[in-house]
């Protein structure tokens, strides 16, 4: 049988970060977020103040919102491995969100986790006033936090690698990502993006998991209870007909490069000329290759300062 092999290329310093989002700080404090009595949050909780601000605080604030109103996504393996070899087009604006806060966490489990928190125009303090956007929390296992606040006006220029400004210290106490740092966080919460995407696809809406039994088959481990509701994005595969024909693709065409299949692809449909699909979200599934091709994924750890290469044209 022929092999098609697609490579997974993630960067080198992603087996710095936890599985998990990090709670409970015993080990410097006898601290456990989910146990602190919310008027001990009232002071992180205005974001206007805390986007130019410190890190920690944003990262404790975003902690917060999330104890307070958060979901748990779980992500079936092969719908991150698809999407980690896709593109995605549209904007912050469009996704739907299953919850104000979402703590991702992945069935692969060399993917860490992370936590999502959607922010509305009026809660940007400063920049593009009219734009949504989110605040991004990784934990390491050295015990740092990396986060990121973004809005719609700069997503394309961080996307580009032009906006750094999260590397940056920003208050006393902060300390400054290194380059991988960075690049690692960049990759992760792309693709966390591209999740929000492909669920934003009405078929492939989160499905709410209702006993302890179906959140183990999800992947949640009992000793590591979710916040919130608790949702899983199940892989769908796609249904070929035999009438489906691939374009370009035809018998006896004679040509000699053969379809060995193509990558998934989300995508938004704004413009008019799209009056049935128009306001919704669609994803293309990748194409299976022809009978007696077998895909595989390759997955390859890139050199810890190497700059991973990030599929395409992603929320343009």
């Amino acid at each position: 049988m022929k092999t098609k092999t697609l490579t997974i290329e993630r960067p080198g310093a992603l087996n710095t970060l936890r599985k998990l989002v990090r709670w409970d700080y015993s080990d410097v404090g006898a601290i456990d977020l989910r146990k602190m009595p919310q008027a001990q949050w009232a002071s992180l909780t205005d974001l206007r103040n805390r986007v130019g601000g410190s890190s920690t605080t944003l990262s404790w604030w975003a902690k917060g919102r999330q104890i307070d109103r958060g979901v748990t996504v779980c992500v079936d393996q092969r719908v991150s491995r698809d999407l980690e070899v896709s593109t995605v087009a549209g904007s912050l604006e469009n996704l739907v969100w299953p919850g104000d806060s979402v703590e991702l966490r992945w069935q692969d489990g060399d993917l860490p986790g992370i936590l999502l928190v959607r922010c509305r125009p009026d809660e940007f303090g400063r920049g593009d006033p009219v734009s949504e956007g989110f605040v991004a929390v990784i934990d390491a296992k050295d015990g740092s936090t990396h986060t990121l606040a973004i809005h719609e006006g700069l997503w394309q220029s961080y996307l580009k690698r032009e906006y750094d400004e999260h590397l940056a210290q920003r208050m006393e106490g902060d300390v400054a990502l290194s380059d991988s740092e960075g690049e690692v966080l960049r990759y992760m919460v792309i693709l966390a993006v591209k999740v929000l995407a492909y669920a934003s696809v009405a078929r492939h809406a989160p499905a709410l998991l209702t006993t302890r039994g179906e959140q183990k088959e999800a992947g949640i481990h009992p000793k590591h209870a979710p916040i919130g509701r608790t949702f899983v994005v199940r892989y769908l595969p796609r249904v070929t007909r035999e009438s489906d024909t691939v374009a370009g693709e035809s018998e006896g065409s004679g040509g000699s490069h053969r379809f060995l299949g193509r990558a998934g692809h989300v995508r938004y449909y704004a413009a008019e000329r799209y009056k049935n699909v128009r306001g919704t979200w669609q994803w293309l599934p990748p194409i299976a290759p022809p009978e007696g091709v077998q895909v595989t994924y390759r997955v390859r750890q890139a050199p810890a300062d190497a700059v991973p290469v990030l599929p395409g044209k992603i929320l343009s």
